[in-house]
């Protein structure tokens, strides 16, 4: 048995790409915002099963378990196979896929050498095996077809040839944090060229493909991005306009990567790049009557900017996103 697409409430679309949100947070903060696809994580322990939990209260949802295995690599612990599997068969009823068990190589802070690279999917593929077992011992065969295995950049594509051979129709995919842009985009080729060769289309999931440029890029079924709640945090909302930070007092403006929004002690504002005066109308129109929300409520409400930026993906994954799409034939 293999992973194949768990989506009995239809959440997710075909005909574009579907943005899947991670992130912390509780549900009761997104109440009404029909967030209804999830990406939470293992590694966080009781905070995520309280979160599972809560989900029966809620509309149906399509929710993505990883199991947090690079957040834990990152703080030198190790994640218990057999207690991640017991987490997947608890909350077996709202997870529509759990992440295998990846092994990160070597140690954080050192050097990693040429042989942990190579034992690293081996491990990672012996640790899928040991789900798939563990579930049929504990009578829950019926979730092995929900457990993702993961290629990642810079692993041979013998190991994704691997998953195929297996029969997994929907795999992850995840191109390394440390690579520019341009490096991944050469690592995705080489995969979805080889994806698009094979005679059954294969769904896809990228893992932590935050940029536009890749989502556009590729036939993705779906992505998961922390963006839309992280960059909230530093007053940032995303526009199709592109990126606005917004801040009351202009000297916590740092980032020169977006264009500035500052508000006046008489609640006026203006755009701090001059190339940029004139989107200042567009802007307005569109934080009123898109977002429904004025600039100062931006400025001053993290969750209002939360708010505004999954409302941007949502748009982006439905007008600009997907443009090469693949469609799933059974």
């Amino acid at each position: 048995m293999s992973c194949h697409l768990h989506d009995p409430h239809g959440i997710l679309s075909h005909e574009h790409v579907n943005v899947i949100y991670a992130g912390s947070i509780q549900l009761a903060d997104t109440e009404g915002w029909d967030l209804r696809k999830r990406l939470i994580c293992f590694e966080d322990g009781k905070q995520t099963d309280r979160h599972l939990t809560a989900y029966v209260d809620f509309p149906p949802m399509f929710t993505i378990l990883d199991s947090g295995a690079f957040s834990a690599w990152t703080k030198g612990k190790a994640i218990d196979l057999e207690a991640y599997v017991d987490f997947i068969i608890k909350h077996g009823d709202v997870i529509n896929v759990a992440a295998n068990l990846d092994v990160i190589p070597g140690q954080k802070g050192r050097q990693i050498t040429e042989e942990e690279n190579r034992l690293a999917p081996e491990q990672g593929w012996d640790n899928y095996q040991k789900i798939q077992r563990l579930l049929i011992k504990k009578q829950r065969g019926d979730l092995i077809t929900r457990v993702m295995p993961i290629h990642h950049q810079g692993e041979s594509l013998d190991i994704l040839k691997r998953m195929l051979d297996e029969g997994c129709t929907y795999i992850g995919i995840s191109p390394s944090n440390d690579a520019t842009t341009r490096q991944r985009q050469k690592y995705l080729d080489i995969v979805f060229g080889h994806l698009e060769s094979q005679s059954k289309r294969i769904l896809t999931h990228g893992y932590a493909v935050t940029s536009e440029v890749l989502m556009q890029s590729y036939p993705w079924f779906t992505v998961d991005s922390i963006t839309w709640i992280y960059v909230a945090g530093f007053g940032v909302i995303k526009t199709p306009m592109g990126s606005f930070t917004f801040s009351e007092d202009p000297r916590s403006l740092k980032s020169k990567d977006n264009l500035r929004v500052v508000i006046d002690e008489n609640g006026e504002w203006s755009i701090m790049n001059a190339h940029y005066q004139h989107a200042k109308e567009d802007l307005d129109r569109y934080v009123r009557e898109e977002l429904m929300m004025d600039v100062m409520f931006l400025a001053q409400d993290y969750w209002a900017r939360a708010r505004a930026n999954m409302l941007y993906f949502d748009w982006f994954e439905k007008t600009a996103a997907g443009k090469k799409r693949m469609h799933y034939d059974g």
